[in-house]
């Protein structure tokens, strides 16, 4: 008997240690759990800390995309502010050319009724000089009653022999001058009566002769002349304006007919501009049609003008065809 409560009390002391084992077990598990617990809370504060820093950080990039929004806005009329002053730089750059601009062709203008008021007046003169009496006063000296006092009468035209004669005369002091325009202008001042409207056609006869007769190695010894002749003319600040450029325009319509852009290429190149300077400061004719033959001529002259070859005649051409141009938008 007592051998079996020996062994109950072993059995029990054993359930005991298992017993003390179990809970020595839980309490390690225990001590775990706490730790665990432990790092979990210092996971928690570390984290509340981040929370913290990222709304911080939220508030600092609010704010700074607001600075932002500002700025782009004032970028925004900075650019607008910078627009207006090229703008307005564009504008003052331009005012120089504009006032150029105006004052050219309010030159050109002023030049043009210049020329036309000199061309009536010449107009006028000479019809003044044609159609009155050189003398016809009254030198007071008493006559009969029956006595009337005679007027001189106007003086004739000059004869189509005369006029051959003059030109003829013309020639010949051109040629001796070796072209100088003050002496061939001071010989024509002496015959402002044959500078009229006849001499074209006198000028245009007797090319029709000479040139026939003239020797192939003479031709141009020939064009020489009738260019001098016509540009003497158109350039002679005499006589009537109108006139003036008629014949000139006659003597080098002739020219141009007897040269080729491919024999001589440069002197056709230079009647042709002479041919538009005529035409631009033509007085007959209707203005506009004027300036258009001008522009035509200067663009003919213009296709035969390398920049390699002629450069001087291609850089006076283009700013001739520029003053035409001008002229005709402005009438």
């Amino acid at each position: 008997m007592a051998n079996s409560q020996f062994e109950k009390i072993e059995k029990d002391l054993e359930e005991l240690i298992t017993g003390f084992k179990d809970a020595n077990k839980l309490f390690k598990d225990l001590e775990h759990i706490q730790s665990e617990f432990e790092s979990l809370a210092k996971t928690h504060n570390e984290l509340k800390k981040i929370v913290v820093e990222v709304e911080q950080l939220r508030n600092e990039y609010l704010e700074k995309n607001e600075k932002l929004d500002e700025y782009l806005e004032k970028n925004e009329k900075l650019d607008e502010y910078l627009g207006t002053v090229k703008q307005f730089n564009k504008e003052l750059y331009d005012i120089p050319y504009l006032l150029n601009q105006k004052l050219q062709n309010f030159e050109e203008r002023f030049t043009q009724l210049t020329e036309e008021n000199e061309t009536k007046f010449e107009e006028l003169k000479s019809q003044i000089i044609e159609n009155v009496s050189i003398k016809d006063v009254d030198l007071g000296t008493k006559e009969p009653d029956n006595t009337q006092s005679v007027k001189k009468l106007p003086t004739p035209p000059p004869s189509a022999q005369e006029m051959e004669d003059f030109l003829s005369q013309l020639d010949g002091v051109i040629l001796d001058s070796k072209a100088d325009q003050q002496v061939a202008h001071s010989f024509l001042r002496k015959n402002l009566d044959k500078l009229n409207d006849r001499f074209p056609e006198v000028l245009q006869n007797w090319s029709n002769k000479t040139l026939p007769k003239v020797e192939a190695a003479e031709k141009q010894e020939f064009i020489k002349r009738v260019t001098a002749i016509s540009s003497l003319i158109r350039k002679f600040d005499g006589g009537v304006r109108a006139t003036n450029l008629e014949i000139a325009l006659t003597g080098h319509k002739i020219v141009a007919s007897i040269l080729t852009p491919t024999e001589t290429p440069r002197n056709w190149v230079v009647i042709q501009n002479c041919l538009g300077l005529t035409y631009l400061k033509r007085v007959q004719g209707e203005r506009d049609e004027n300036l258009r033959k001008a522009i035509a001529y200067f663009n003919a002259a213009l296709d035969f003008c390398t920049q390699e070859q002629f450069p001087k005649e291609r850089k006076t051409l283009l700013e001739n065809i520029k003053k035409a141009k001008t002229q005709l938008i402005n009438i």
